[in-house]
């Protein structure tokens, strides 16, 4: 499905939020998140364009998002960021939920940076479903997540556990896997 006329102006756009706001996180930490939101959000909002789900996940028209996070600003800015770009003619439903259990239709999970409960040891509930699951914590790809968000320098970046993807049967575009730090368990 990822082929030489896959959108380039989008890849284009990517590698621009990764270059222009990348350099926005302070050495503070909770400054760090709060400053970081809008690139996070937008990252998650492209990730969709890079990922492909197997039937009848992938033939759905809406893009899935679940939020499992105890404060609900990565929520938020989320929501924000896709009315300002798409209106009310968007194609992404959010949703914010309390539990692991919650996520099993989701496309897109994310886990926020303060659990609720026991949520990374749950997150092995979901290793055979296609769900996209992205988070912040240093552990979270040990524990079964895809997709894990952290700061290098003054730059936030993301790491990919390809082989979890792979048997999440989730297909990953070589051209966000170039963007990606490959983890290796």
């Amino acid at each position: 499905m990822f082929s030489s006329t896959f959108p380039a102006r989008l890849i284009r756009a990517f590698l621009v939020l990764l270059v222009c706001y990348g350099a926005v996180l302070a050495d503070d930490p909770v400054d760090s998140l709060d400053r970081s939101l809008p690139l996070r959000a937008a990252f998650l909002n492209h990730f969709r364009s890079f990922v492909n789900w197997p039937a009848p996940f992938g033939s759905r028209k809406t893009t899935q998002y679940c939020f499992l996070e105890k404060r609900s600003e990565l929520a938020e800015e989320f929501r924000d960021s896709i009315y300002k770009l798409y209106g009310n003619k968007s194609n992404v439903k959010i949703l914010k939920v309390s539990s692991v259990a919650e996520l099993t239709s989701c496309h897109i999970a994310y886990f926020g940076e303060y659990l609720p409960g026991d949520s990374l040891k749950e997150l092995s509930s979901l290793s055979n479903l296609p769900v996209l699951t992205v988070g912040s914590g240093e552990d979270f790809l040990q524990n079964g997540g895809i997709l894990r968000f952290f700061e290098e320098g003054n730059r936030l970046r993301f790491e990919i556990h390809l082989e979890q993807a792979k048997k999440q049967d989730l297909r990953i575009s070589p051209d966000l896997l170039k963007l990606a730090r490959i983890y290796s368990p």
